[in-house]
């Protein structure tokens, strides 16, 4: 499934299988925790746009066909069971897991077999003819890429001479886009002995972050420039200069350690879905460089005082300690999370979760997904050194609003729904709490720039009114500064927005956010050199965090601002990529690409606008659904430019 599609036998003889339909069924069936799923399951993943009774029936045809196929080969590999449909493990050998292993284990060794099965992304070239396939298939495709990423960075550290140079070249082909994997292949060039070829990867670097993404090299890769380009004494050029920032990148980076799930029913079934659960959230964490993850063999105790946890803590050497219990009644199966900061003993985040037995593969699955997610959001703000200034809240406010910025996050209509009513049940139980004010008036707003929520007065001014009470109770919060900013710019108060966000920034200089609030309200005001500068830094200090693109956004805001259409496209593209109903992001596509004389193009764009907002017009986008150029002439081009994409009027 690495570099493509491919079913051969044992001995290397292709198995023709009619259907893509039923090639994608057996490269799903791989990847699923036993290779088993539920036909409800495979049903919705394969024939979405069906009904349940033709969906259901077009996976009988294609299992009975597969059935066939594979009859000569192994009558047994495949096999159904009650609701299940699954492959025999011993009957197949997948390359998917055989590269896992390779990566789990670490050895030189097994980095050459790792190098050798990756030989493309998964299921590359392959289409099923299904958008929720194609869409699990790409999250795949994602997750297994990062996996090879970070084992290939490992290996070329740890190997010397030739091996540390190939496997720095095999992390380029998969991430040619990536400024740190340029900056691995300079280092290894350098340690080598070939300094011009070091610089001219500089080159090649600094030249691809131009033209992806609008930016120069970050302070980091420049001072790995001026190292190479210093004369070093042959004794001191392998020594510390890299491996010491490459260790003190590590120790920067949080910790987590997950633990078992408990299994407070006993039964065998249960204590398979608590370690299936544990090993998910492993798997779903592990892709992402910015944090440490570590797996622990015991079982989670969510009773456990502080002292223990920390012990757990300082046994695994994580500050973060994640773990919960999986319960089942009857025929329902319920999951309690938690993730504890060892350190001080406090409950970041908890989280209850309720499924179906019959589907509890898929329930693990969600699950998994939804704790990793929440627990990346929560250490982000460690990163950035964001601290709740915030008096403390109920402990029941308190967990509502952390549940309420976990959705606020995922920045999809429903999850930002879903953010105001857990902040609006947080405010009914403290009426008082600042945390809730701020979450609510930043969910708010937000919804409404994603057309969740319709901008009508009464709802900007209550969001005004909630973060400025929000302010008024922790002055030097800048998280609540940031919320003030945000709805301020939504009422087209642009020189009170800027105010409140420059002064979050001098509260928290490395709020990224904060950075990326200040290029878009800069952007309107037209100061477009400060907004180019301030998306740029963002972007930089927080690379692919799940509000990246907005600040891709506004890079796209502020180059059209200055004219520079094929800059403004480019960003454009790269938010519709990431955020392909981002409808703020559509609108600036379809105007930079009508400048840049793309008409098709901007006509996708618009009829995507439309789609998600059928009653917007030239007469209410902006001021309206999105904030107004200060400058006539500036919001004058942006108009004229939708009108030409095809915006009515």
């Amino acid at each position: 499934m690495l570099g493509g599609a491919r079913l051969q036998t044992a001995d290397g003889e292709t198995v023709s299988i009619s259907g893509k339909k039923s090639l994608a069924l057996i490269a799903y069936l791989c990847q699923c925790q036993g290779m088993a799923a539920s036909r409800d399951k495979l049903s919705d993943l394969l024939w979405s746009s069906a009904d349940n009774w033709h969906a259901r029936n077009s996976l009988r045809q294609t299992l009975a066909m597969l059935r066939r196929e594979l009859s000569p080969y192994d009558p047994d590999i495949l096999f159904s069971r009650h609701d299940l449909v699954g492959l025999r493990p011993l009957s197949v050998n997948c390359d998917v897991h055989r590269f896992l292993s390779a990566a789990a284990t670490g050895s030189m060794d097994d980095g050459h077999t790792l190098a050798d099965i990756y030989t493309g992304p998964f299921l590359d070239g392959f289409f099923a003819g299904s958008d929720i396939f194609e869409d699990w298939a790409s999250a795949e495709r994602g997750r297994l890429a990062g996996v090879a990423i970070i084992a290939l960075e490992r290996l070329a550290r740890e190997a010397s001479g030739k091996h540390g140079l190939d496997f720095a070249r095999r992390l380029l082909t998969i991430e040619p886009t990536g400024e740190s994997s340029h900056r691995l292949m300079m280092e290894m060039l350098a340690r080598n002995g070939h300094r011009d070829l070091a610089l001219r990867q500089y080159d090649l670097c600094r030249d691809m972050l131009g033209r992806e993404f609008g930016v120069q090299p970050s302070p980091e890769t420049e001072r790995l420039r001026q190292t190479i380009v210093t004369p070093q004494p042959a004794r001191d050029w392998k020594a510390p200069a890299f491996a010491d920032r490459t260790q003190q990148s590590m120790e920067q980076r949080p910790s987590v350690g997950v633990q078992l799930f408990v299994n407070l029913t006993g039964s065998q079934g249960e204590e398979l879905v608590s370690r299936g659960l544990a090993q998910a959230i492993v798997t779903e964490l592990s892709p992402h460089k910015e944090l440490i993850i570590r797996a622990d063999e015991v079982p989670s105790d969510f009773r456990a005082d502080s002292p223990r946890i920390a012990e757990i803590a300082s046994r695994l050497g994580v500050r973060y300690i994640l773990g919960g219990s999986v319960q089942r009644t009857n025929e329902h199966l319920r999951v309690n999370a938690h993730l504890v900061d060892a350190s001080a003993g406090d409950h970041i985040w908890a989280e209850r979760y309720d499924g179906a037995v019959e589907e509890a593969l898929d329930f693990q699955d969600k699950v998994a997904q939804s704790m990793a997610f929440a627990t990346r959001v929560h250490l982000l703000r460690a990163r950035w050194k964001v601290r709740d200034k915030a008096p403390l809240d109920d402990p029941a406010a308190r967990l509502l609003v952390n549940r309420a910025v976990v959705k606020y996050y995922e920045m999809t209509r429903a999850s930002l729904s879903a953010s105001v009513a857990l902040a609006e049940r947080a405010l009914e139980i403290d009426p008082d709490s600042a945390q809730a004010m701020r979450t609510l008036s930043f969910a708010t707003t937000v919804a409404m720039a994603l057309g969740a929520f319709a901008k009508t007065p009464e709802t900007l001014k209550r969001a005004i009114s909630l973060a400025e009470t929000a302010v008024a109770a922790v002055p030097d919060d800048e998280i609540a500064r940031c919320a003030l900013s945000f709805a301020l710019l939504s009422a087209d108060r642009h020189n009170e927005a800027a105010a409140q966000v420059r002064y979050a920034l001098i509260l928290n200089p490395h709020y990224p956010n904060a950075r990326g609030d200040l290029a878009e309200i800069c952007a309107f005001l037209g100061q477009t050199n400060e907004a180019i500068e301030e998306a740029t830094e963002a972007i930089r200090s927080s690379f692919h965090d799940p509000a990246d693109f907005w600040r891709h956004y506004a890079l796209s805001v502020a180059k059209f601002a200055a004219c520079d259409d094929a800059g403004a496209l480019e960003s454009a593209r790269h938010v519709m990529r990431s955020k392909p109903d981002f409808a703020r992001g559509a609108l600036f596509w379809a105007a930079a690409a009508a400048a840049s004389g793309n008409f098709e193009e901007a006509r996708r764009a618009v009829e995507l606008c439309l789609g998600q907002l059928p009653d917007l017009r030239l007469g209410n986008v902006s001021p309206g659904f999105v904030p107004r150029y200060v400058r006539e002439q500036q919001q004058k081009r942006f108009l004229d430019m939708l009108g030409k994409a095809g915006l009515p009027r």
